[in-house]
């Protein structure tokens, strides 16, 4: 897709991810909580990884905060105050996908494995409000109701860029 993006992280970066997940996912356990991951294939802490990663490529291109790093906080923005991360490692599953419980006033932005190892490819955007609606909901397994916005349909990575780009401007 024109203006996707692609980020590489460091190993410094993968072992702060690493570093996170292994404190989200003690939490989950002392706290008696059920990982959703766990029904869906590979070991949940790899996805874990794999998703928080994803995050932190968007914080380092947006140079936004990655809130995602905050272990307990399940229902905020991945990065800055506003930003949603989707990671879709499964090409046969390319779509942005979006739940009708997610912040409508959050951007949500798709990210795929990049070509290069440790890299993402941060395909396009969409505001979640403009993702919810009836033409792109599916029931998935278990009833579980997700929007899902195919990759042409999203914005431009340089579109959202010159938003932040304004904002921290408007906050400077």
């Amino acid at each position: 897709m024109p203006g996707a993006v692609q980020v590489a992280l460091t190993e410094v970066e993968l072992d702060e991810v690493r570093s996170v997940v292994e404190r989200m996912l003690e939490e989950v356990r002392v706290k008696g909580l059920r990982d959703p991951y766990d029904e869906w294939g590979p070991p949940s802490d790899e996805r874990h990884k794999r998703g928080l990663a994803a995050e932190l490529a968007v914080s380092r291109w947006s140079g936004l905060p990655w809130t995602g790093a905050l272990v307990g906080q399940f229902r905020g923005a991945d990065v800055g105050r506003s930003i949603s991360v989707r990671f879709r490692p499964d090409p046969r599953w390319p779509d942005l996908g979006v739940r009708p419980s997610d912040n409508s006033r959050h951007a949500a932005v798709l990210v795929h494995p990049g070509a290069e190892p440790n890299t993402f490819r941060l395909v396009g955007w969409e505001m979640v409000a403009s993702c919810q609606v009836p033409q792109y909901l599916r029931v998935c397994r278990g009833g579980r109701l997700v929007y899902y916005v195919p990759p042409a349909k999203l914005r431009s990575m340089d579109s959202l860029a010159q938003l932040i780009a304004e904002y921290k401007r408007r906050v400077a």
